[in-house]
């Protein structure tokens, strides 16, 4: 019997499989920075121009020391970067945090680390009970708990708007809608005119996917659930008919917000 005999063959991870599972266990320090930077103005003020830190801390009442640290963690993130004059200047992604940039996604960072960071906290017994986490908090479902909160609900539909922001980009820009760029055109006007018109927008597509051979009949605004936190909305405006050959695509547009109202949190 030889020694290397009574070694078993090594079926452990790899160094690399190691690491990666670190990074996910991890993970929840990006959205958190990202959080910080946003609260904090950090994404703003670097949108304006670069600074220093020992500047930038004075600009945003920080200390020098501790507002490093988290430009280093958003420098890691591809965030933020330091330039050969040892000045902090947002990246195109980091840009994308300030509020100001058209496309801004900084609405939709704070509801996910606020909000919705939160409800994910409740997946394994929303799991175990087969229920959503809001319903086992005893809080409203769906866009209920909306109705009520004019101050949620503003922060939900600008963070919805910013959500799809980048994906109506897609759509106008889409070879197959060639035929359709008035209709686009007047549909952009119509949801980027408020950031309330995003969850219009988001119902508007899920119900372009409920018949995949016939157009949908306009649905007047009234009829819309989240008409009461939209008050701005035209209740004598109709929605337009969507096209079937559209359809496709709205029901990819759709899935974001599909995530959002069937997650366990919803």
């Amino acid at each position: 019997m030889t020694i290397t005999s009574a070694i078993p063959n090594d079926t452990g991870p790899t160094p690399a499989e190691a690491e990666r599972l670190a990074e996910l266990i991890t993970s929840s320090w990006v959205s958190n920075a990202i959080h910080a930077g946003i609260e904090l103005g950090v994404f703003d003020a670097l949108a304006e121009q670069p600074d220093d830190v020992e500047a930038l801390a004075r600009r945003l009442g920080c200390v020098p020391t501790t507002l490093k640290q988290l430009l280093d963690a958003c420098g890691s993130l591809q965030l933020c970067r330091l330039d050969e004059h040892a000045r902090y200047d947002v990246s195109a992604m980091g840009r994308m945090l300030a509020l100001q940039t058209p496309g801004s996604q900084q609405a939709w960072a704070l509801l996910w680390s606020r909000e919705l960071a939160t409800l994910w906290s409740g997946l394994a017994d929303s799991v175990r009970r087969g229920a959503s986490v809001r319903s086992l908090r005893g809080t409203a479902t769906g866009f209920d708990r909306l109705a009520d909160d004019p101050v949620r609900a503003d922060a939900f539909n600008r963070a919805m708007t910013a959500n799809t922001w980048w994906v109506a980009q897609s759509l106008a820009r889409s070879p197959m809608l060639d035929g359709f760029r008035h209709v686009l055109t007047w549909a952009a006007a119509m949801v980027f005119w408020s950031s309330r018109c995003s969850t219009a927008m988001a119902q508007c597509m899920a119900r372009c996917t409920t018949s995949p051979t016939q157009p949908s009949e306009p649905m007047p605004r009234s009829k819309l659930p989240n008409l009461r936190i939209a008050p701005r909305l035209s209740p004598a405006t109709s929605l337009p008919p969507c096209r079937p050959a559209a359809m496709r695509t709205c029901s990819r547009a759709s899935s974001m917000t599909g995530r959002m109202q069937n997650a366990p949190g919803s």
